[in-house]
């Protein structure tokens, strides 16, 4: 078992809260909700409250899909080139940009995506 796969496996175990609040502090406010597919920054700060309904399970593959790519990349290339990195556009993801292909596939497509992980270096 990988690294990644071991990483995979245990955002299965982080509370919702830990996912957003990891997600958001890897990402940012911002890109957390375009991955999450809500309009507003505020959604993901209600989620992390419990103030709101449940995530989708649309939602929550495509954060613990965006959650293993971003602890991965943020332990080796720092915060900054790891939120670059989800908003440019890449080769690999046909000219995507990592977000927008983890929204597009609903998070389905995880090998595409850490191929483009891999693919970095």
């Amino acid at each position: 078992m990988t690294d990644h796969d071991k990483l995979a496996e245990a955002t299965l175990e982080l509370s919702v809260r830990e996912l957003l609040s990891g997600v958001r502090e890897m990402l940012g406010a911002k890109l957390a909700a375009y991955i999450a597919g809500v309009k507003t920054t505020s959604q993901i700060s209600r989620w992390i409250a419990e103030e709101s309904p449940a995530l989708t399970e649309g939602q929550l593959r495509r954060l613990r899909l965006a959650y293993v790519v971003a602890a991965a990349l943020v332990n080796r290339e720092g915060k900054v080139t790891t939120q670059s990195w989800f908003m440019g556009m890449n080769p690999t993801l046909a000219n995507t940009a990592p977000a927008r292909f983890i929204v597009e596939t609903d998070g389905r497509d995880s090998a595409s995506v850490m191929a483009a992980l891999f693919d970095m270096h």
